[in-house]
Parts: C-alpha cells; sequence; structure tokens
C-alpha cells in the first residue's frame, strides 16, 4: 500500500524519502539508544549525504522496485556504505560527542553544560585525533574509551600531539574555539 504522503511526490523525492527510512533504521539497528537527534545529525552529516547522493544515483527506479518488494540489496548497500562513514563510525565506536566533528556549534548548543563536561568535549575531539594527555585525569578517561588510540606515549608526545593537531578539520578547530570561549566565560 502506498502512503498518501507520496501521492503527489515526483519518484526522486520518494527515493529521497525512502532512502531517509532505510538509513534510520540501519542506524537504529546498529546503534541503539541513539537520541533522534544524533540520528539526524548522522544522516545530515557531509559524509552521509556523499552516500546519499551515490546511492540515490546510481538506479532510481531500481532502488523503488527493491524498497517495494522488501527486498535485502538497497539495505545491504546502504550498511555498506555506511561502514565507511567516519561519522557513523565514531557514534558505533561510543563517542560522547561526535558531532563535534561533523558540524559547528553555537553558543547555545553548550547551555547548561558543566564546566568539566566541556573540558571533555574540548579534549574528545583531540583525543579522536590521538592525542596523548599528560594529565593523569584526562589519559585515564579516555583510555577508557574504546574508541581511543593515541598517536604515542608520554615519551614522544609533542610528537604525536603534532601529528594530532594537523588531522583537526576546520569544523573541529571552530568547536573547539567556541568551547573555549565557553570555559573562560564561566570562569569570570
Amino acid at each position: 500500500m502506498v502512503s498518501d504522503d507520496f501521492i503527489n511526490m515526483t519518484v526522486e523525492e520518494v527515493v529521497e524519502k525512502m532512502t531517509d527510512y532505510v538509513l534510520i533504521n540501519i542506524i537504529k539497528k546498529k546503534v541503539p539508544g541513539l537520541t533522534e537527534h544524533q540520528i539526524r545529525d548522522i544522516i545530515n552529516s557531509p559524509e552521509m549525504l556523499k552516500v546519499r547522493e551515490d546511492t540515490i544515483r546510481k538506479d532510481t527506479g531500481k532502488m523503488v522496485g527493491e524498497y517495494a518488494s522488501k527486498s535485502g540489496p538497497l539495505l545491504e548497500a546502504c550498511g555498506y556504505h555506511l561502514k565507511d562513514c567516519e561519522f557513523f563510525q565514531s557514534i558505533a565506536a561510543g563517542r560522547k560527542y561526535p558531532f563535534l566533528s561533523q558540524r559547528v556549534i553555537s553558543e547555545n548548543d553548550l547551555d547548561g553544560v558543566s564546566p568539566r563536561e566541556l573540558e571533555i568535549m574540548r579534549n574528545e575531539i583531540y583525543a579522536w585525533h590521538g592525542w596523548v594527555f599528560n594529565r593523569e585525569d584526562l589519559r585515564d578517561y579516555f583510555e577508557g574509551q574504546p574508541w581511543y588510540q593515541p598517536k604515542g606515549d608520554l615519551s614522544n608526545r609533542e610528537q604525536a600531539n603534532r601529528l594530532a593537531v594537523a588531522e583537526l578539520t576546520d569544523i573541529e578547530k571552530q568547536n573547539i574555539q567556541t568551547i573555549v570561549s565557553r570555559e573562560k566565560a564561566l570562569k569570570k
């Protein structure tokens, strides 16, 4: 049965809506417990938009037919592409704040966040790139994260951290500055 929502849509619009539905369900199965906001962040991430565009471009008619018959190839194809999405991998790995690497945050996103949690948020960005922490509390925290892979140890910390900083994206750099700004404001 075709939903009334689809009656006035073009084939491309139907496929786009169906692709969202399929991706949402794949993400829910792969990483249970995500909020709707987290799922939307994944689906609207630049990497996922490329996956969606590539998937939709392949063969619109074929995709609609596969979805309508509930066969597996579309799910499998989307699942295959998901494993290449760094943002999805960071969610699946258990990052607490993966969106900090995907979208620019605003001051409003940090409302009500404690100084300690701001520190964790800021340092998670560095940790994702393998930063070696000198402070024992941060080192212990991130070594307890299954996704954390330091680029070295305390003996070559400076070199390892230069490599980590070189990997930061413009979005991550901007988010670090936003978090630092909030941390400074809270100290006043």
